[in-house]
């Protein structure tokens, strides 16, 4: 398997409702990374990288996962991103592979 090679994308801050706040980020499938302030970090993959930053800045009521990962990224005061988009990403199944072993690496 195709090993992943992270872009720095730039930094997460908080705005002045203290939402996550995120670099405008591509339309693409791919992969992110959130490193926090405090040191944790979340890998996720996404059909739609802009639309799932948006969701944690957001969070839809009901979606726990969206939810928790918003909470800790106000808790940390931001983080940064890092993003992969390279390679054939648009099938689910190749980027929750690449998910697994980024997490696993991780």
């Amino acid at each position: 398997m195709e090993g992943v090679v992270w872009q720095e994308y730039g930094l997460i801050t908080l705005c002045a409702k203290n939402w996550p706040q995120f670099p405008a980020a591509p339309e693409a499938a791919g992969l992110y990374r959130i490193t926090l302030n405090d040191g944790r970090v979340y890998i996720g993959e996404a059909q739609s990288l802009k639309r799932r930053l948006y969701e944690y800045r957001r969070p839809t009521p009901g979606i726990e996962q969206e939810h928790r990962v918003h909470a800790a990224i106000v808790a940390a005061g931001g983080g940064k991103l890092d993003i992969y988009t390279q390679g054939d990403l648009p099938t689910r199944a190749k980027r929750m592979a690449l998910e697994k072993a980024e997490i696993e690496r991780a």
